[in-house]
């Protein structure tokens, strides 16, 4: 008899240990959800930066309709003009595209995240505890149930399904290990720049070199002044004239530019986004995520 509240005994520990594996589980998918939020938040600075590029294609429109209505009478200033236009369309242009997609990729790595991984994590460890526990209960039953075998042959049975089920869980659960450590080994930086191919991101990653919009941004600058010292031009000209009201147009445009430009360097500095990198990738996937499985 003691033999047998011995075996019992260590079926129970084999049940509870197995039952206390979602302590890690809540640890990993709490990481998750953590690395979501994160995403969210980041993928709201860059949805406003798009908007803001949004509001710069339409400035450079709006410019670009008053430059061809402005009617100057000197062909070098109806050229400064039309010059400065052109570039400002192609630097927001430019600006547009470097961002554009950035917000809905982010918004959607974090929606994948938590919608997908934390349901396997559940279903796989709950289905293991469930097989464990009743495979305990039924061992109990088969050991004080001394002349019934086909108690013996169910738990021989469910117990051999439970040890294939667990080899391929723990397989998985080691290839996820082993691709997140490599991931992680070498910093996340030099793995995510293997993996993407996008400018803005494998920037922002490092922040070394060039931030791509800031040449965009310098024209854009450079647009707004050539703009203004060719209306001070005319303005103090007595021989140069054009639309004034045209120029008043491209003046409050111009005006409208400066903010958004100040705007948009402020919120797309290397302060303001790596750290929100570092936080995902270091702080949690590298440290709450592995740490939980």
């Amino acid at each position: 008899m003691r033999g047998k509240v011995t075996v019992i005994i260590l079926f129970l520990i084999a049940a509870i240990v197995s039952t206390t594996s979602y302590a890690g589980r809540n640890e990993f998918n709490a990481a998750i959800f953590e690395a979501g939020e994160e995403m969210r938040e980041l993928g709201g600075t860059f949805e406003d930066l798009e908007t803001s590029a949004g509001d710069l294609v339409t400035q450079a429109d709006t410019v670009s309709d008053a430059t061809e209505a402005s009617s100057c009478n000197d062909e070098s200033t109806t050229t400064s003009l039309k010059d400065a236009s052109t570039s400002f369309s192609s630097a927001s242009s430019a600006i547009s595209s470097l961002l554009n997609g950035l917000s809905a990729e982010l918004y959607s790595a974090a929606d994948r995240m938590e919608e997908e991984i934390p349901p396997y994590i559940d279903l796989g460890l709950a289905l293991i505890t469930v097989l464990v526990w009743v495979n305990v209960v039924l061992g109990v039953i088969a050991i004080l149930t001394d002349h019934c075998k086909c108690d013996d042959m169910i738990v021989i049975l469910i117990g051999s399904l439970t040890l294939l089920l667990l080899i391929f869980l723990v397989g998985f659960e080691l290839t996820l290990t082993v691709t997140m450590a490599d991931f992680c080994y070498k910093t996340p930086e030099e793995s995510i720049l293997l993996l993407s191919s996008g400018r803005m991101i494998t920037y922002y990653m490092q922040c070394v070199g060039t931030n791509p919009l800031s040449g965009q941004f310098d024209v854009s600058r450079g647009v707004v002044d050539t703009y203004r010292d060719t209306i001070r031009n005319v303005q103090s000209s007595s021989t140069l004239s054009c639309n004034d009201d045209e120029l008043d147009i491209i003046t409050a445009t111009n005006n409208e530019t400066d903010v958004t430009l100040d705007y948009m360097e402020d919120g797309s500095g290397c302060s303001v986004i790596t750290p929100r990198f570092q936080a995902i990738f270091h702080g949690i996937i590298c440290d709450e995520g592995i740490r939980g499985l």
